[in-house]
């Protein structure tokens, strides 16, 4: 079985099936807590058109990076994954909000995949890559982790 291959960018064309895996995603109750809090401290998210392509906003960020994990294909692969983050101080950035396809979540079929996993480590890579950037902070789970770069 072939690797995730992951992009910043997703066509406009792919609205609902954004909007499902963000919104309506039938496992969210599961994480209920979390997303209320990631709300309180930063808004909610929306989804937004440009150039052609979908990028999120958050009320008090602004516009907020977006990673997507893809099926074999960033074009033509079915969307797996989405998480969004941001950069809140110089040596800090936060995962937001994330989304993953019922298949690839705890007790799917594709769950050995471990998407969930293998998206924070690729943000971890992100965050290496940005100068200055020594922190992620993540705050879905029990309790909001913080992880040293």
């Amino acid at each position: 079985m072939s690797e995730f291959v992951y992009s910043s960018v997703l066509q406009a064309s792919r609205y609902d099936e954004l909007s499902d895996l963000m919104f309506f995603n039938l496992r969210q109750h599961r994480f209920r807590d979390d997303i209320v809090n990631a709300i309180e401290l930063y808004g909610v998210p929306q989804i937004v058109t440009t150039d052609n392509s979908l990028r999120f906003s958050v009320e008090k960020l602004g516009e907020v990076q977006t990673l997507y994990a893809f099926e074999s294909d960033a074009v033509a692969g079915r969307l797996a994954g989405v998480m969004l983050y941001a950069r809140v101080s110089d040596d800090k950035i936060v995962l937001l909000h994330m989304g993953i396809a019922a298949q690839y979540q705890s007790g799917g079929p594709a769950s050995h995949r471990l998407l969930a996993l293998k998206m924070v480590a690729r943000l971890k890579r992100v965050g290496k890559s940005l100068k200055g950037v020594h922190r992620l902070e993540i705050l879905y789970g029990r309790r909001v982790a913080e992880l040293r770069l």
